[in-house]
């Protein structure tokens, strides 16, 4: 599921449209949808981690990151590793996979991240997970 199509889509703050996909920010939250094909290198992560910067001004281990993978995409392993050396990682990293290619994907990212990679079913577990409950129907 899209979080546009989501119930949570009303809480966030901000949203910012790359080239490779879509950030949303929450209070202390970044979700990422990144595009259909897309291969996943340093500089993308750089410009995520770039537009983070300008928003909040916690660190990353005050931050929760969900990969809301609705599209499946490669991320390129060397720059994954060579980005998480750089940067202090995220307080907790949620995958949310749709096809058996994007979960079969996290087993390799947990070669190259030194923390915990949660993959969960869906967008509720995944925000239950890091604590921000299903917004009421208005």
């Amino acid at each position: 599921m899209h979080l546009k199509d989501s119930a949570f889509y009303k809480l966030v703050l901000e949203e910012h449209k790359f080239n490779f996909g879509t950030l949303y920010f929450f209070d202390s939250i970044i979700v990422s949808e990144i595009n259909e094909g897309v291969l996943f290198d340093y500089q993308m992560a750089e410009e995520i981690n770039e537009q983070k910067d300008k928003f909040y001004t916690l660190s990353n281990q005050d931050l929760d990151f969900i990969s809301n993978r609705v599209n499946n995409y490669a991320l390129i392993p060397q720059d994954w590793m060579k980005y998480t050396q750089k940067y202090n990682c995220f307080k907790s990293y949620v995958v949310v996979p749709y096809s058996k290619t994007a979960a079969s994907n996290i087993d390799v990212e947990k070669f190259f991240y030194k923390k915990t990679i949660i993959s969960l079913d869906n967008l509720v577990e995944a925000f239950d997970f890091v604590s921000l409950s299903v917004p009421e129907k208005n």
